[in-house]
């Protein structure tokens, strides 16, 4: 079983890249393929998944990522494709969320059911509960949201705003405020 494989992307899609490594093409699912270029050497931490039904790998720059992918599969009712759906977006969000509860948020942003997403909380608490959560930028991420739920802003508007904004550079709710109202403006 492969823990992780270092080759040059040649092929890359929606959902999968495909790596030489050897002279052979490995396709690989992976979370984030915008984030890979062709005829780039990576190092892709590499999960794979072989039963009677399939035969697939999985691949991840980051080995918090692939950790993760492992701990979602371990959820009843949580397959391979919702798993790797989820980890399209922030890992370390996703973390945050899961050690301090929060599994309205898991729901609101990673498009999941009420009943999984707090069965991911349940799950996998205790288990990240000795990580080190940054609760500065957990709280103005909640009051963001919270702020420009207020003004009238949908969900998808607030996806899109946490796709684009940095919260390193400032930790005045005020200033992401306005932030985000430019970026929604754009």
């Amino acid at each position: 079983m492969l823990s992780y494989i270092i080759g040059k992307v040649v092929y890359i899609n929606t959902i999968t890249i495909t790596v030489e490594n050897n002279f052979r093409g490995f396709q690989i699912f992976t979370n984030a393929p915008k984030n890979f270029e062709i005829g780039k050497v990576y190092k892709i931490y590499i999960h794979e998944i072989k039963n009677d039904f399939e035969e697939t790998s999985f691949g991840f720059l980051t080995l918090m990522e692939k950790i993760v992918f492992k701990d979602l599969l371990s959820i009843s009712g949580l397959g391979s494709r919702t798993a790797i759906k989820i980890l399209r977006k922030n890992v370390y969000e996703l973390r945050e969320s899961i050690v301090v509860g929060d599994y309205q948020s898991i729901i609101d942003n990673y498009n999941v059911s009420n009943k999984l997403g707090q069965q991911i909380v349940i799950n996998l608490q205790e288990k990240y509960s000795n990580m080190p959560v940054n609760s500065t930028h957990y709280k103005l991420k909640k009051d963001l949201q919270l702020s420009l739920i207020k003004l009238g802003y949908s969900k998808e508007e607030i996806t899109l705003v946490f796709n684009n904004l940095s919260f390193e550079s400032t930790s005045a709710i005020n200033e992401l405020i306005e932030e985000a109202i430019k970026i929604l403006n754009k």
